[in-house]
């Protein structure tokens, strides 16, 4: 959202992030600061009475684009859950139609600059200060060395930051260690231990949030535990493929390393965003 923002589609369009936490008004500050959000705008709904009326989900989900009188032109674009980051591409063409670009030189240019083509970029900004809109290189592999050295420095594969939780942090190590494991050896044994251990470590970390009531104040579609809960049967489900693949030709060369894109990217969309809930407690 920051960088459509800051691109030339911030001065034809408004970019608007609404935060439905329970302490909405703390965490949006806090994105504000901690991200360096300086072109979208950032709101939050402070009580329930608050909430859309019209059918609406977390940005994970999909983006709700209205028209230029104030309609739904989409009131739900592709998931970033579901699809990872052509979600943006495509949100990017319809908000572009919509916006009635006609250059398409300057347009090219632009689109390289404020979506998006690397997954570990975004993960690398958002950990990192936040995005920098209309300040990427015009090569979007410009930098990736650098900064994949700097990350691989910084921690071990399949590793998490700490969710200040320790039966969580723990069931974290465990399955760090084991998609090092599955790296080291290329074990079919260590696959299948790694898919029970997630499987339980969901169960486990979906129990303790319906428990803590994390995002039991919130609609079904604005609801945190709901679409954390959608991306751990997501988990399941491509894990369960991968494996099934392993049987049947081997572990691959790059398959722990798939392992712990899966399980980072999920930790930091998702893990991130129950760490201060449960400190509450």
């Amino acid at each position: 959202m920051e960088r459509w923002a800051g691109s030339k589609l911030g001065e034809k369009a408004h970019f608007l992030c609404v935060c439905v936490d329970p302490s909405a008004e703390r965490v949006a500050k806090k994105f504000v600061k901690e991200l360096n959000l300086q072109h979208c705008i950032v709101g939050y709904c402070a009580s329930q009475e608050e909430f859309p009326t019209f059918p609406a989900q977390l940005g994970c989900g999909g983006l709700v684009i209205f028209d230029a009188d104030g309609r739904i032109a989409m009131g739900k674009t592709q998931s970033l859950n579901e699809i990872g980051l052509p979600a943006f591409w495509n949100a990017d063409h319809a908000i572009v139609a919509l916006c009635d670009e006609d250059d398409e030189e300057d347009d090219a240019e632009d689109a390289q600059r404020r979506v998006y083509r690397d997954m570990n970029q975004l993960r690398y900004d958002v950990m990192n200060g936040g995005a920098r809109p209309c300040q990427v290189p015009r090569d979007p592999n410009a930098g990736k060395e650098e900064r994949q050295k700097k990350e691989e420095a910084a921690k071990s594969l399949g590793s998490v930051p700490s969710v200040g939780h320790d039966e969580m942090d723990h069931e974290h190590e465990e399955c760090t260690k084991l998609i090092q494991k599955i790296e080291k050896e290329k074990s079919i044994r260590a696959f299948e231990d790694l898919l029970t251990e997630l499987v339980e470590h969901f169960a486990h970390e979906e129990n303790l949030l319906k428990e803590k009531g994390f995002g039991s104040n919130a609609p079904s579609a604005l609801s945190p535990l709901i679409t954390h809960t959608q991306d751990h049967k997501r988990i399941i489900m491509v894990v369960g493929q991968m494996l099934e693949r392993a049987k049947q030709r081997g572990v691959w060369d790059s398959c722990a390393h798939e392992l712990a894109n899966i399980f980072e990217t999920h930790a930091t969309q998702f893990d991130a965003r129950y760490e201060e809930y449960l400190a509450t407690f």
